[in-house]
């Protein structure tokens, strides 16, 4: 049996500042005419969604809620066909 081993949700602080700075950067494309969501998100949808991340959005807070509403674990699962294993995260 794999080994449980408790988690704790904890971004370091370069992948955030590297995510905002994608997100200042991305480029998005024209929406099609009378697309609606059978085409995927409203391109205003998406912008506004990447603006409040690079911008609004408290990562920190987010993970202090994550971490307080349950415990979290990972644990690797072997996986056949030749496989590495794989790391799962999970909440209890």
């Amino acid at each position: 049996m794999a080994d449980i081993k408790p988690y704790t949700i904890a971004i370091e602080d370069s992948r955030i500042s590297d995510l905002k700075q994608r997100l200042s950067l991305a480029k998005f494309p024209d929406e099609l005419d009378g697309a609606g969501w059978e085409m995927g998100s409203s391109l205003a949808d998406v912008k506004r969604l990447a603006a409040h991340w690079e911008s609004a959005y408290d990562w920190r807070a987010a993970e202090r809620d994550l971490n307080s509403q349950l415990p979290h674990f990972v644990t690797d699962i072997q996986c056949d066909g030749g496989f590495e294993p794989l790391a799962i995260h999970f909440g209890k």
